[in-house]
């Protein structure tokens, strides 16, 4: 009951970073509209050849960045049937799949790509991101290491993965896994966030202080870095 409590109460030291991560399409840049062709000439090349799936794919892939994610599913829906056996289109179906929470059809999407192509560390990295919020997270951790293992060496890699090992108690791994993250990307806040939560279970406060006070200057408006932050302030005081 002491450790349910104790989870329970620690939960808010943590955030993930699935909503705000999609490696399949990188995570949140801007859209750059000069990489991509008009949807006129999409819809153009569609209407010339209705079996265009190339042109389907990449209509889709459009629609995923303007954050259109039900026609994005609707237009990788058309071009798996023309050609099922695009582990690319299985694997970007699944990612507008997660951005509508739709977690089980993502996940089964992620297992078609990974059946076609094994070697795609993008689709074990989309596939641990649905596992997470499932609470598959053994399983999710698998997938992350074979995305690590396939060349997935980035700081969104390394940041969720850290977030999975807190979720599996294994907190000197994650403080191992977000300090990788930090260390390619300082300016995301939720990468101290989660390695504060790390550092708070390690007992080792100041460094979690640290990570706190690191995350409020890149951003006043995060609640749960005041809140851990505030909780590491009572254990110092208490020890």
């Amino acid at each position: 009951m002491k450790k349910i409590l104790l989870l329970l109460l620690c939960s808010i030291l943590i955030i993930s970073c699935v909503d705000a991560q999609n490696k399949y399409f990188r995570k949140s840049d801007p859209l750059d509209t000069s990489t991509i062709a008009p949807f006129g000439d999409y819809n153009k090349a569609i209407s010339l050849d209705t079996n265009n799936a190339l042109a389907y794919k990449n209509r889709a892939r459009e629609k995923y960045h303007l954050m259109d994610y039900d026609g994005a599913i609707n237009d990788y829906t058309k071009a798996l049937k023309i050609n099922p056996d695009d582990a690319y289109g299985w694997d970007g179906r699944g990612a507008a799949f997660i951005r509508i929470k739709d977690y089980e059809a993502a996940l089964s999407d992620f297992n078609k790509a990974i059946a076609l192509n094994n070697k795609l560390p993008n689709a074990y990295y989309n596939r641990g991101l649905a596992k997470v919020k499932l609470k598959m997270y053994e399983s999710a951790l698998d997938d992350m290491n074979n995305a690590v293992e396939l060349g997935s060496t980035d700081a969104d890699t390394y940041s969720e993965k850290g977030y999975i090992e807190y979720h599996l108690d294994m907190y000197t791994k994650a403080d191992e896994d977000c300090s990788k993250a930090i260390a390619q990307d300082t300016v995301t806040e939720a990468n101290y966030i989660n390695r504060g939560g790390a550092r708070y279970m390690l007992h080792e406060y100041k460094g979690a202080l640290n990570d706190y006070n690191k995350a409020i200057s890149i951003n006043p408006k995060n609640s749960d870095a005041y809140t851990g932050r505030g909780m590491v302030l009572s254990k110092m005081k208490k020890d």
